[in-house]
């Protein structure tokens, strides 16, 4: 039925204002894991770029289809999935990113860390 009742509009509204603002941050950084690797490897930093800019795409794009399409419970429990598998991802991104070298000091260590 199109219409909700207040308690489920509510319910609705405040799910989907928590889940889409996490889901903006999760996918930004995701993006900004392979912005960062095609700055760092710049033999395949086109390679990089699009591979981050496709795939963060497409997992907005997976989410929002899921909250429209998707009816029943499903239509929280397969965004949470989502949300749940970038924040694991990212969260794994991050720890790999830190273990580069960094691109920001000389290469004798003349800089202090």
């Amino acid at each position: 039925h199109p219409f909700l009742g207040a308690t489920q509009a509510l319910g609705t509204m405040a799910w989907r204002f928590i889940s889409a603002t996490l889901l903006h941050a999760l996918c930004s950084a995701w993006f900004g894991y392979f912005l960062m690797l095609s700055l760092y490897r710049l033999k395949k930093k086109t390679t990089y770029f699009v591979i981050g800019l496709f795939s963060a795409s497409a997992l907005h794009g997976a989410y929002n289809f899921s909250i429209m399409e998707i009816r029943g419970m499903e239509r929280f429990i397969v965004p949470l999935i989502i949300l749940i598998a970038l924040f694991f991802s990212v969260s794994f991104f991050i720890k790999k990113s830190k273990r580069l070298k960094s691109v920001c000091y000389p290469a004798n260590g003349a800089a202090s860390r």
